[in-house]
């Protein structure tokens, strides 16, 4: 009986103890365990794992912790790390997020009662700062606006710093940088990481060109055939501005590093030509098969040189070879107007032709021109002749015909029309010669050869054709023209002008409906003179001509700016600047005046200079002229019709039709020209003739007009 009074005695102060340890931890937060529920008779006790309230953690564990109880009863756990609820659950997996000591907490409760329990936690930082640069290289080559990414690749969890510097000034940037080139040059990209267990480094050399790398290698060739003792140079080229690096390798031995390698071999046989070229982080390889036979084929030494059958060509005969260690696949004509062809100089040559053997001839001949194949007439040229074997073998160059070549001649031009507007689709014919050419749509035409001493006259054919003219009219094609005689070696561009086939107005019945007539009567050029013996049209020499219209008032009118409305509507009409009002009469070449003319004279022309006796109008090219109106007009429309019609002496409208009615300026008297407003003024057929003077060539021989 003692027994069990000592055993309920222990129980009791046992239970006593639990009971302010519950009341303790629930006060305080600690965590002995937790008392049963009133009216509950189940006694629980709470545990932990790990138990230890402190723990030092690797940056490369992930540890496990647990809040059970005894006997196992059904529990709800959350989990704390920080202040931050993770997760809910018995159990708690750790991932260190940093270094920083981290405080996590388990808050437990059952229906038997609460339980907490808190771990401080330290990180021992156990990960390597191992990182991985990219692009890996040093050397980057760029053209202008490329775009390269440069970064910084690792698996380390926690916080890095990252120092860029770009030619020592820093740019902020995280782990990536995007670079785009701008500008040409050599630049220096540095990245420093740091971490807290080390440094990281790493410098890119940023090689900018204006345009993408390009390696040539010679020969071009990939096939390249060769002779023992022969001597044969392999080349590469670049146009980056930066470090190249090769490495030439023969049949798979390196042996050299050079922009380029000499090759010599000893035996016949078959070789493996390799170069592996480098420019920043491009690489580019090239290969070359080199068989090496035992001979060349012969020398081809019987060239003969004869002249060919038109001006400055050549007939090329040579015989053929006999085939030594292969058959001959083609015979290789070049020529030289520089001096005899060698084998150094052959590269150099006019490569004129390559001419498959015929097995049926005993010569064989080409000729060669100098419109296909760049010949110079006149001077002398040499020839040689190569025989090439199916190894791509060449002969030596022993010999070289010669000879001078005849010199011949081409004519070559433009034709336009009046306004010089380029005319397509006109025949040009030289007819004593044969030859013609048809102009394309720039106008260009092109005939020839003719030989030395050659008289040649050019003359057109145009097709069959109507054009729109201005203000819907209707122009048929163009009056044909026929050129004077000339010697094509003095005079080897022959521009042609051809007017075009306008009708008149049916009013000037004197012109038979022929524009050309009314244009050769209003210039002159009709006729002949003394001191123009030719039928040449003469104008100004530069445009627009400067006139001064003086300040004069009379009759309560302002004759200066009367005139220079009718100057204005000259280059309004023909849609162009003819002529230019200036403010000094020094700087003129029309001068104006207003005077009293005396009788029934309104208005009158002189040409001042050049002043040549006996001349007139249209025989020369005008330098100064006068222009003389009556000072006692009136009316202000008399003025402007009178100056008008004196402008148009100016422009070269010299005669006066008798074509006449509204819109005739140039007949006799301007009287009347404006009733019908200014748009009437100038008629069609007066401005197509002033156009035509303004562009036509300084000279035009209008004869040739057909």
């Amino acid at each position: 009986m003692g027994g069990y009074a000592k055993r309920e005695l222990v129980f009791s102060v046992v239970g006593l103890l639990a009971a302010l340890m519950l009341v303790t931890a629930i006060g305080t937060g600690c965590d002995p365990g937790v008392a049963p529920e009133e009216g509950s008779s189940t006694r629980v006790d709470f545990f932990v794992s790990p138990a230890a309230d402190s723990l030092q953690v690797s940056s490369l564990e992930t540890p496990d912790f647990q809040v059970g109880t005894r006997p196992s009863v059904p529990i709800k756990v959350r989990w704390v790390l920080d202040g931050d609820t993770l997760s809910v659950g018995p159990r708690f997996r750790y991932f260190p997020r940093h270094l920083e000591p981290s405080l996590l907490k388990a808050v437990a409760s059952s229906k038997e009662g609460a339980f907490e329990h808190s771990w401080l936690l330290t990180i021992r930082n156990d990960h390597p700062a191992e990182f991985r640069f990219d692009p890996s290289g040093t050397e980057i080559a760029l053209v202008m606006a490329d775009s390269c990414r440069f970064q910084a690749l690792g698996s380390y969890p926690f916080s890095c710093d990252y120092a860029w510097t770009m030619n020592g000034h820093e740019i902020p940037a995280g782990p990536v940088l995007d670079h785009v080139a701008r500008e040409v040059g050599r630049d220096t990209l540095s990245l420093t990481v740091s971490t807290e267990v080390g440094v990281r480094h790493h410098t890119w050399y940023l090689n900018t060109s204006p345009f993408p790398v390009q390696f040539t290698f010679e020969p071009l060739e990939s096939q390249v055939a060769m002779v023992p003792r022969d001597s044969r140079v392999f080349r590469l080229a670049s146009d980056s501005p930066f470090p190249v690096s090769a490495v030439w390798q023969v049949d798979g031995v390196p042996v050299g590093t050079d922009s380029l390698l000499t090759f010599n071999p000893e035996h016949s046989g078959r070789h493996r030509i390799q170069v592996w070229v480098s420019s920043g982080e491009r690489v580019f390889g090239h290969l070359w098969d080199v068989v090496v036979v035992s001979r060349r084929p012969p020398p081809v030494a019987d060239i003969l040189c004869d002249d060919g059958p038109s001006p400055g060509s050549v007939r090329v005969s040579w015989r053929p070879v006999e085939p030594t260690a292969a058959p001959v696949v083609r015979y290789e004509v070049a020529c030289s107007h520089l001096g005899p062809l060698n084998n150094d100089s052959w590269n150099q040559a006019i490569q004129l032709e390559a001419v498959e053997p015929s097995e049926r001839k005993n010569m064989m001949s080409r000729v060669f021109t100098p419109e296909d194949h760049g010949l110079v007439p006149g001077r002398r040229l040499w020839v040689a002749v190569k025989a090439v074997d199916t190894f791509g073998l060449s002969a030596e160059v022993v010999t070289n015909g010669s000879l001078t070549l005849s010199q011949a001649y081409h004519v070559q031009g433009v034709v336009r029309d009046e306004t010089g507007r380029p005319l397509p689709g006109i025949m040009v014919r030289a007819k004593a010669q044969g030859l013609s050419a048809v102009t394309g749509t720039d106008g260009f035409y092109r005939l020839g050869p003719f030989p030395e001493g050659s008289s040649l006259c050019l003359s057109t054919e145009s097709p069959d054709q109507r054009d729109p003219g201005e203000s819907g009219d209707v122009g048929s094609a163009w009056y044909d023209y026929t050129t004077r005689v000339f010697d094509p070696a003095a005079m080897p561009v022959q521009d042609i002008y051809l007017l075009t086939r306008w009708g008149c107005d049916g009013r000037c019945s004197e012109f038979s409906n022929e524009f050309k007539t009314l244009f050769t009567y209003l210039t002159r050029t009709s006729l002949t003179t003394s001191l123009r013996p030719e039928h040449q049209l003469f104008h100004w020499e530069d445009y627009p001509v400067p006139v001064h219209i003086p300040v004069f008032q009379n009759n309560g009118l302002d004759f200066r700016e009367l005139a220079a409305q009718s100057l204005r509507w000259w280059n309004t009409v023909l849609g162009e600047e003819v002529f230019q009002l200036v403010s000094s009469g020094g700087q003129a070449r029309v001068a104006v005046e207003f005077t009293d003319l005396g009788g029934y004279a309104n208005g009158s022309m002189t040409l001042v200079e050049p002043a040549t006796p006996g001349q007139t109008l249209g025989d020369a090219v005008p330098q100064r002229i006068r222009v003389s109106i009556s000072e006692n007009f009136t009316d202000p429309q008399r003025i402007q019709e009178t100056i008008l019609h004196e402008l148009g002496h100016v422009l070269g409208l010299y005669r006066h039709p008798t074509c006449r009615g509204p819109g005739y300026l140039m007949y006799i008297t301007a009287a009347g020209a404006l009733n019908e407003g200014w748009d009437l003024a100038v008629h069609q057929d007066e401005v197509r003739a002033v156009r035509a003077i303004r562009h036509l060539p300084q000279g035009y021989d209008v004869s040739g007009l057909e």
